[in-house]
């Protein structure tokens, strides 16, 4: 069976929604005017990078207080709480590549006209091409945000433990001028041991991310 595969031209959605990446294609038809400089038009995330890449077309883009043309073949980056906004120039549509690291409920921050934040928006699934009921109450999802965190906790309180004695091997290898290489047991040794907790906190942001709609009546 082939992996899927996607085509900028037809497949305008989400493409990947994980706590670790969300990415679609998305379209802006021409002719829809957006006043750039109105603080209100732009939105940002408060911790994720976003990437957007032009697949066709051309957009004027506005990231922080700077400006921007980009056209086919062309990308640019915010940074976590840069506010940006983008309209199309010209009669062709627009097709942009988009991704978002990492994807974390409320995915979008905004502001009013005069900068002021205004409250947080938290999207339903559906706004992410996602089916909005996904098996699980809010009582359980609420469990087990508790489960897993304190599993993260558990797994620090051990890691530091024997972070704190490795690096103080490695200091003593590195004090003493042996060779490099005598540290690569160790180097391997705090990857296998971080890594664990990098995955337990991507489960806690897969629950956070099912939870949050959960607690509005409005979603």
């Amino acid at each position: 069976m082939p992996f899927p595969i996607f085509d900028f031209r037809k497949d305008h959605k989400n493409l990947i929604v994980t706590p670790e990446l969300r990415s679609r294609f998305l379209y802006m038809p021409s002719g829809v005017k957006t006043n750039l400089r109105d603080k209100a038009a732009a939105h940002f995330h408060d911790l994720g990078y976003e990437i957007f890449l032009i697949m066709q077309g051309r957009v004027r883009g506005i990231i922080g207080d700077e400006e921007g043309i980009l056209e086919a073949g062309q990308l640019c980056i915010a940074a976590p709480y840069q506010p940006h906004a983008f309209e199309v120039i010209g009669d062709e549509d627009v097709v942009m590549y988009l991704s978002v690291t990492p994807h974390i409920q409320p995915t979008h921050s905004f502001v009013d006209s005069s900068g002021v934040r205004l409250p947080h928006r938290f999207a339903p699934n559906s706004a992410y091409d996602l089916p909005n009921e996904d098996g699980f109450s809010t009582e359980e999802l609420l469990h087990e945000m508790t489960n897993i965190t304190g599993g993260i906790y558990s797994s620090l309180k051990e890691f530091q433990g024997q972070q704190k004695l490795k690096v103080d091997e490695i200091l003593g290898f590195l004090s003493s001028g042996k060779p490099s290489d005598e540290t690569e047991s160790f180097r391997s040794d705090l990857y296998d041991e971080m890594r664990p907790i990098y995955e337990k906190i991507f489960e806690l942001t897969d629950i956070w991310n099912k939870l949050a709609p959960k607690l509005s009546s409005r979603e």
